[in-house]
């Protein structure tokens, strides 16, 4: 065998021998790439499961939601309609009906008299949109209104209020007045914000432009005063 021969042979065997090596590495790779592909699928699946869980299993705070009574109608507007004497209530939900607040009109009195001495503060006790209106309220709340996303109800608040005039036009003033408030003594007063698990008394003043229309409260309680 000529050198040439035994140099070609030598080659070949080389050349098999990589070919053999090059085709084991990459079935290596496959297989490693393979296995890194379930796993990185199996993490996925697994996260995806483990999300779709701690979504199922959130709850939402809960929100304080108008309770209709038994004698409770509603207006043209939408809103549950009460009059001295009838109880209004928040409750979980429409489905929960855990009470969270309640209140009732005790008394509504219409063009009141101003309570304090006449001064500069309250207008010399003149209303300044033309009439007073006064409603006595008693409240009572649970622990349950801490769970609630405000955790207090404003039902002494007026920016809480609105006014609809008789014909159904909207007032754009505010029901509420620096002459009304100054106007009721202060251990008079209706607390602005009440929390839970208290017992609270105590009147509103309203400073409106007529005495025949509706007071509104947090967009779902309305008080006819006509």
């Amino acid at each position: 065998m000529t050198e040439k021969n035994k140099s070609d042979n030598a080659s070949s065997r080389k050349t098999i021998t990589l070919s053999w090596l090059q085709m084991i590495i990459a079935l290596a790779v496959v297989v490693c790439l393979s296995v890194a592909c379930t796993v990185t699928v199996t993490m996925v699946i697994n996260d995806n499961k483990q999300r779709a869980t701690t979504s199922a299993s959130y709850k939402k705070p809960e929100t304080a939601t108008t309770t209709p009574t038994s004698t409770s109608t509603r207006s043209e507007r939408g809103y549950l309609v009460k009059h001295i004497g009838d109880k209004a209530a928040y409750t979980k939900s429409t489905t929960d009906r855990t009470e969270l607040a309640s209140w009732t009109a005790t008394n509504i009195t219409l063009d009141a008299p101003c309570q304090q001495v006449p001064d500069k503060y309250n207008n010399n006790g003149k209303p300044e949109n033309g009439h007073f209106i006064a409603i006595d309220f008693t409240v009572q709340t649970t622990p349950q209104l801490k769970e609630s996303s405000n955790g207090s109800i404003y039902l002494g608040s007026s920016g809480m209020w609105k006014y609809i005039e008789k014909d159904g036009t909207q007032w754009n003033g505010d029901p509420g007045s620096l002459s009304a408030i100054n106007c009721i003594p202060k251990g008079k007063q209706l607390p602005s914000s009440i929390g839970p698990s208290v017992k609270a008394q105590g009147m509103m003043m309203f400073d409106l432009p007529s005495t025949d229309g509706y007071l509104v409260f947090d967009n779902g309680f309305e008080y006819p005063l006509g």
